[in-house]
This record gives C-alpha cells, structure tokens and sequence, in this order.
C-alpha cells in the first residue's frame, strides 16, 4: 500500500489576474523596495567604487537590467555587494574608475559600466515588450503565400 496522497482536483491557491492599474501599483512597490539605498544617506556611486575596490580579487557581474515598471538600470553584483544604478550613476561609476585606476583590470571594467549603461538606456519605458524580431511572426505572409498558391492551382486546373 502507498502512502502516496494523490492531488486535490480544484487548485486551493486561486490565481488572480491583476488589473493592468494594480499590476502598475504593485510594480512601483516592488522596484522602491529593490532600489531602496542600504543606509540612508549613502551616495550609490562612492558605495559602488569602495564594494569594487574591496573585493578587486572577484570580478563583478554588470549588466544591463530592466525594472517591473520598465525603467533602465543597470546591476551591479559582486561578493558582498548587490545594487541597482540608474545609467548616469553606471557612467559616474565608470568615471571613477577610469580616474582612480585602482586596481589591475579597472578600466577594462570602466568599459564594461559604459556599455551596461547604453544598453539600459537604449530602449524606452514605454517602448513595447523585448522581442527577438520587430516584425512579428510572419503570420500575415504566410496567409498571402497560402492565397497565392490556391489561386494558381486555381488557374491551373481550369485553364
């Protein structure tokens, strides 16, 4: 005999869509709770170039990231340090590095925060959702090559 349970048959957890106001709202929270600074009063660049200087023996994760309300950041990740940058910060980071020269491989990552900036700031907020090919999937010509064909077997057969 098993005591396996078999599963209930009607979700007890029900998922609600959320309108699209809502889903803006709740958004808007979650991105102030992501961008909140970790102590009051701390500039995020100097923050940035000391958690880069600190830990030069790791290399940093940056890239580009979008927001839940759609706006261009750039995340900056290493041991340690996790933050979100609005692109001039990224480049205000970049800057620093390039000045400072601190460590072996600085500018090469100097580079690397003006690049994750232009991409944050390549796309707008309201700019329509990523896709990998602005033209859509090819449904319409695939209908009009389908029409074409039909109409030349067409003329084929009665002519």
């Amino acid at each position: 005999m098993s005591n396996v349970q078999p599963f209930p048959s009607s979700p007890t957890n029900l998922v609600r869509r959320l309108s699209p106001p809502a889903a803006a709202r709740l958004a808007r929270r979650v991105d102030a709770l992501v961008e909140r600074p970790a102590s009051a009063g701390v500039d995020p660049v100097a923050d940035c170039l000391l958690a880069l200087e600190s830990t030069c023996w790791a290399e940093p994760c940056v890239c580009p990231h979008r927001s839940l309300s759609r706006q261009g950041r750039v995340a900056v990740v290493t041991p340690g340090y996790d933050r979100l940058l609005t692109p001039d910060q990224a480049r205000d980071v970049a800057a620093g590095l390039r000045a400072d020269n601190a460590f072996a491989g600085a500018l090469g990552l100097a580079l690397r925060f003006d690049q994750a900036a232009d991409q944050a700031e390549r796309r707008r907020p309201n700019d329509g959702p990523l896709r990998g090919r602005p033209g859509g999937s090819g449904g319409r010509t695939l209908i009009a090559v389908l029409l074409l064909a039909t109409a030349l077997l067409a003329l084929r057969a009665f002519a």
